[in-house]
């Protein structure tokens, strides 16, 4: 009986303490998630006029809708940044010109995170939007991935995304753009996850999206249905760029570079994963399982599902030394193409002067 008694005792204790802890994690939640919707809603970003700036070259291999990306040195604070320049005039629909202001809006509020590119400044003239980023001394990850990479330097590769997704989604925010572009990798070999234009502030906990975004190899299944989508549909992104740095080609699209965005679609609605021998029974081949799970709800990282840290392709790996880049894998790459370009052939338009465009108003 006495033992017993101390049992029960035991078992109310810990519950009292395992309740204390998830409410000192909802707290702190809640209060990350308000810091950011209270940034988002007073459009919170520094500004910087692009006559500022010495641009220095036009940057390689960087691709973005109706955008063009640049190598700037800001004098003021004499920091290199990257500058992607977005035309106004190929803003054709109110649809894209509010997504251009909602990225700025989002980007501009989810500070604070070692594994999230930063929002340095942001401007706008007669005919352009301007994003001032960090600058990535070596660039995308996409150059990185097409090499042969052993499974812990994808570990690396994974928790660094994981941690940034993480922070998003605390925070309200769906990515919906997890890719190789997005990625980028910064002169002390750490990740950073930028390119917000897809990113969507969700109202409340568990809502759902319903945007109609252009077609892409990593978007998951619910995207192409009615049903609506969550923060689920970035760990499948996560799934399909793992499984492209492991085994060099698209889970479900046996011909990526020759499929229309049909065939894109259909694929991934419909193909199950394609395995080769020896593939599937490894702890990352389990890991790219989990995620590549065409139920939503069913998937690693969705609500409800195991934390992603706590699968077995993670055993042993130090999630602190990462979140605190203690970590002792770097991720290197050859480096920026850059091309040089003078001051004078950077077309400068008009500074604003008689107000802004409605559109971009809170831009």
């Amino acid at each position: 009986m006495g033992n017993s008694k101390s049992s029960q005792s035991l078992k109310s204790k810990l519950g009292t303490v395992s309740k204390s802890i998830s409410k000192s994690l909802g707290s702190q939640s809640e209060r990350q998630d308000s810091a950011v919707r209270d940034r988002y809603k007073r459009n919170v970003c520094l500004r910087a006029d692009i006559a500022e700036f010495d641009i220095r070259g036009e940057i390689g291999h960087r691709t973005a809708p109706n955008a063009s990306y640049y190598e700037v040195f800001h004098k003021p604070t004499k920091e290199t940044l990257e500058l992607r320049v977005l035309s106004k005039a190929k803003l054709e629909t109110a649809y894209s010109k509010s997504r251009a202001v909602q990225e700025k809006k989002i980007h501009a509020a989810v500070e604070g995170n070692d594994f999230i590119v930063k929002l340095v400044f942001a401007s706008q003239d007669t005919e352009n939007l301007y994003f001032f980023t960090e600058y990535s001394m070596f660039g995308p990850l996409g150059s990185v991935l097409n090499t042969k990479l052993r499974d812990k330097t994808i570990r690396a590769i994974a928790a660094q995304i994981i941690i940034a997704l993480q922070y998003l989604h605390r925070n309200g925010v769906i990515h919906r753009n997890v890719c190789p572009d997005s990625i980028l990798i910064f002169a002390d070999g750490f990740l950073k996850l930028g390119e917000f234009r897809n990113a969507k502030l969700m109202p409340i906990s568990g809502a759902r999206a319903f945007s109609i975004l252009s077609c892409s190899p990593y978007m998951a299944p619910e995207m192409f249905g009615s049903e609506g989508h969550g923060e689920e549909v970035d760990y499948w992104a996560l799934g399909i760029l793992l499984f492209h740095a492991k085994f060099k080609r698209h889970p479900l699209i046996p011909d990526l570079w020759e499929a229309d965005d049909c065939d894109v679609s259909r694929s991934i609605e419909f193909n199950e994963v394609t395995w080769f021998p020896d593939e599937e029974n490894t702890p990352l081949g389990n890991l790219l399982k989990d995620l590549l799970v065409k139920d939503k709800t069913k998937r690693l990282g969705a609500p409800g599902q195991e934390p992603i840290e706590q699968h077995k392709f993670f055993e042993g790996f130090k999630w602190k030394d990462m979140s605190k880049k203690k970590c002792d894998i770097r991720i290197m790459s050859p480096g920026r193409v850059v091309y040089p370009i003078a001051n004078e052939q950077f077309d400068r338009p008009e500074p604003l002067t008689r107000g802004v465009e409605a559109a971009f108003k809170h831009f």
